[in-house]
């Protein structure tokens, strides 16, 4: 989208990053997609003090 002709500033929320960023960390680590992607959202949906990639990991390690 641009604006006066620059380009607009797109905010990603930090939630879509740590939850990207873990989810590229534990399908590297062979996990299953899918099964990685619903542990992340209801993990995140949860639990609001999340903070950092390793917190999201460590929080949905055990569900999988």
């Amino acid at each position: 989208m641009k604006y006066g002709g620059e380009e607009g500033l797109t905010l990603v929320p930090v939630d879509n990053t740590l939850r990207d960023e873990a989810l590229q960390g534990l399908l590297a680590l062979g996990f299953n997609k899918i099964a990685v992607q619903k542990v992340l959202n209801r993990t995140l949906k949860e639990r609001n003090d999340i903070k950092s990639v390793e917190e999201l990991i460590k929080a949905a390690l055990p569900q999988l």
